[in-house]
């Protein structure tokens, strides 16, 4: 990930591809129905956001996401499983279209001047408050933040990682000088505030999703730790939010 996003270009596009591809797939494995439309529909339906804005042309995701619905409706069967299949379908394109719309602005902020400053810290403050949350509120943790979406995650935790997060964007504040960047300053520690609160919030929504539907990981893809979307849940929306705090301070 790190590596395509220092390259840029179609390296990162197609990273971003990839990651939206597979964790659709995982959403509609998810469902529990077993047809094998489900889960292409979810990759379809993944990747129509970031093609428009890859081809610069915002008329194809309506007219996309007509055909597969299209599609998906005259392929599904005649008898009495139709209706749950519906439902099943319908909530496959909703994830998917979550997945895929807020990994799309990624693709903007790279290609926007010195847009791999602001998408490696938005990349490391996540994991940084991933990790620092996990770490202390493992060890310290005592106060609950959520008992019935989230019983493991404690105020302790959520307080380490925002912390951790801002961290990192203090850090590239300092470091960044030393590679001949000096226009970014206290925005990347504000970048860092945002994208911790974003991730916090898209581990939340996660963690209700996984309880509403009675799993314990999204998916098997990567061994201990589960599947791709259990590992981007907090960055999905942190790349949203994150893009919107570096467009409101004109650098997009």
């Amino acid at each position: 990930m790190l590596l395509c996003t220092l390259a840029g270009g179609w390296w990162f596009t197609g990273m971003v591809y990839a990651v939206a591809m597979l964790a659709a797939w995982e959403w509609g494995m998810l469902q529990r129905i077993s047809a094998r439309l489900l889960p292409p529909l979810g990759v379809l339906s993944a990747l129509v956001f970031p093609v428009a804005i890859s081809i610069h042309e915002p008329a194809f995701a309506p007219i996309a996401f007509g055909v597969l619905m299209c599609l998906g409706v005259a392929l599904l069967p005649h008898d009495e499983s139709a209706s749950e299949l519906l439902s099943a379908g319908a909530l496959t394109v909703v994830g998917a279209i979550y997945i895929g719309a807020l990994l799309t602005p990624s693709i903007l902020l790279r290609d926007a001047p010195d847009g791999v400053v602001w998408v490696l810290t938005i990349i490391l403050a996540t994991w940084a408050c991933d990790t620092a949350a996990y770490a202390i509120g493992r060890r310290w943790g005592r106060r609950k933040l959520a008992p019935p979406i989230s019983p493991q995650k404690t105020v302790e935790g959520t307080v380490a990682g925002l912390v951790g997060a801002v961290a990192i964007g203090a850090s590239m504040m300092a470091l960044l000088p030393l590679f001949g960047y000096s226009e970014f300053g206290p925005k990347l520690v504000g970048l860092g505030l945002v994208v911790g609160l974003s991730a916090v919030g898209g581990d939340l929504l996660e963690s209700a999703v996984k309880r509403r539907l009675g799993v314990k990981d999204a998916g098997w893809m990567l061994p201990g730790h589960g599947g791709i979307l259990d590992r981007i849940d907090g960055l999905l929306p942190a790349l949203s939010f994150g893009f919107l705090y570096v467009r409101a301070w004109g650098n997009v």
